[in-house]
């Protein structure tokens, strides 16, 4: 009896697990584009435009919260709609997308699922800001625990937001928290809830936007619409048309080492004439043997001061400011240049209202086009700025990634500083200006994605009075002094360096139980004076003042 030989079981394939990767975005660019395929992308583009900004418009109102929740049944249930329109209802002009605007049908499902996500987005956003303003509004400081719970929890449940802002009863599943929130609640009588409702439908409407395509420069495709292809040593992108069967041959730049499947999103840039390719991939996440928090706070003159449970206190990028100065003084300089040009221009526009000579409107006519032309242009402004920008921004992400292998962080504590001051602008222009060029936001998104990417978590602390004193003993510091104001003097423990005693403060906030991230900063100081009053009240007494 002869042997049956077993099929040898194919190596499984080693994925990445999500718990241990991040999300990252990876860029590629192709070459530029002729006249002839510019002017199908420039078609292509301006037509999904104007499709997401329709669904945008039908998406965006209360009645829709519910329905961009789920796209696949959004999707299904607009292609029935479109499948039912008949031949003769298309004469009198109730036409289908394709026909309207003039591609084929997987890109206004395409421009369905992006305008979707927006407005997924947008409720988002919405339910944030209506909860910092209940929080913050001095009307709404006194409501009860149980009250405050409740509406938190309905702006962050887009089916429960969506029947209270239609006024139509909730029949939903009802999930263990919400059942004790509701519990919480059950003695508030009937008026007090249609109150606390009206307050939630006044809040939403104050704070709901109107999301509008600024651009025609950004699209979404499938992997259908798309395909990436190896040809004489170099990567062609094959993009689907507006035309049945014509697809669009696009050589890349460099070789595409990723997965050539899933979605991708395409960016095309009209003064290069180059189209981007934007796709998501999971980067590996590094393991972080012990535990070892950081606190982190940044600055303008210092880009990132860092303290650790230890006392190691390290800086990073400590002439960062020197970049942000120097490019906001040539802004500031190459505006000024312009303005003789600008005067120049209006003077010889309001000749040319006044004369109504032939020969004299045309000559001065040449010279305004003359000078919008030589010295009121912005391409070379603008290539000078992104060049700039692009520097600081390679700079921010060298600093950080050596903060992040020096330091070995197991979680980064960082101050939140996503809020609004309620304070006035510093009358110095140049102060202003300077302020105006500070990266916070690459800032703060690039810590957050290293921290992760290095295996550190990322915790947001109150921000509130972190510089004002001392991480040692607690007591108030005096004025700031030095260079870049980075030192101050603290009454016990002498001077101290403002930036990382900054960063001690921060990491003290992780485990403080009375200031929150969402206390008051007037809160946070009534706080910080009372735990320094004894300290300030020996030190009185032993004459040390």
């Amino acid at each position: 009896m002869k042997k049956v030989r077993k099929r040898a079981k194919k190596p499984k394939k080693k994925h990445i697990c999500k718990r241990r990767a991040v999300e990252k975005c990876v860029r590629l660019e192709t070459c530029p584009v002729g006249d002839t395929g510019f002017a199908i992308l420039e078609r292509m583009f301006d037509s999904y435009a104007h499709c997401k900004q329709m669904f945008l418009d039908r998406l965006s109102g209360i009645g829709s919260t519910l329905d961009v929740q789920n796209f696949i049944s959004l999707r299904n249930r607009i292609r029935t709609e479109q499948n039912r329109i008949p031949d003769h209802a298309k004469e009198t002009g109730n036409k289908t997308y394709c026909e309207i605007y003039g591609f084929q049908g997987r890109f206004w499902v395409q421009a369905l699922k992006d305008a979707s996500s927006t407005v997924k987005s947008m409720w988002k956003n919405v339910g944030a800001e209506c909860r910092a303003k209940l929080r913050d509004n001095d009307a709404h400081r006194d409501m009860p625990k149980p009250e405050r719970a409740y509406c938190n929890y309905v702006l962050g449940a887009p089916p429960v937001l969506y029947c209270i802002l239609n006024q139509v009863p909730y029949e939903g599943k009802i999930s263990k928290r919400f059942r004790e929130i509701l519990d919480g609640i059950r003695d508030v009588p009937q008026k007090r809830m249609d109150y606390l409702h009206s307050m939630l439908r006044r809040l939403v409407r104050d704070n709901l936007p109107h999301p509008q395509v600024r651009q025609a420069r950004c699209m979404l495709l499938d992997e259908a619409m798309y395909s990436i292809k190896t040809e004489d040593g170099a990567d062609y992108l094959y993009l689907m048309t507006d035309k049945r069967g014509k697809l669009l041959r696009l050589k890349l730049h460099g070789r595409f080492c990723y997965n050539r499947k899933g979605d991708i999103q395409i960016i095309l840039d009209r003064e290069k004439r180059t189209v981007s390719i934007h796709k998501c991939i999971f980067a590996r996440q590094r393991v972080v043997e012990k535990e070892h928090p950081a606190g982190i706070d940044k600055g303008y003159a210092t880009l990132i001061s860092c303290m650790d449970p230890e006392g190691n206190s390290p800086e990073y990028g400590k002439n960062f400011g020197k970049l942000i100065s120097s490019e906001s003084e040539r802004i500031n300089q190459r505006n000024t240049n312009k303005n003789y040009f600008y005067n120049k221009k209006k003077d010889l526009q309001e000749q040319l209202d006044k004369t109504r000579d032939p020969k004299e409107r045309e000559h001065l006519d040449s010279l305004i086009q003359k000078v919008e032309r030589d010295h009121l242009g912005r391409k070379k402004y603008d290539r000078q700025h992104k060049k700039a920008v692009a520097h600081m921004e390679a700079a921010i992400n060298h600093h950080i990634r050596t903060c992040m292998e020096e330091m070995k962080p197991s979680e980064t504590v960082l101050e939140d500083l996503s809020f609004v001051s309620d304070k006035k602008r510093s009358p110095r222009k140049d102060f202003n200006r300077h302020m105006a060029s500070w990266q916070k936001g690459y800032l703060d998104e690039r810590l957050d994605y290293l921290s992760r990417v290095y295996g550190a978590g990322v915790t947001h602390v109150n921000p509130a009075y972190t510089s004002q004193y001392c991480n040692h003993c607690g007591a108030k510091l005096g004025p700031r002094y030095g260079f870049h104001h980075e030192y101050a003097d603290c009454e016990n423990c002498g001077t101290v360096n403002a930036n990382t005693n900054a960063a001690g403060n921060i990491l003290d906030r992780r485990n403080d139980k009375k200031i929150m991230l969402y206390t008051p900063y007037r809160r946070v100081k009534q706080i910080c004076d009372r735990r320094a009053e004894p300290l300030n009240a020996a030190v009185d007494t032993a004459g040390l003042w």
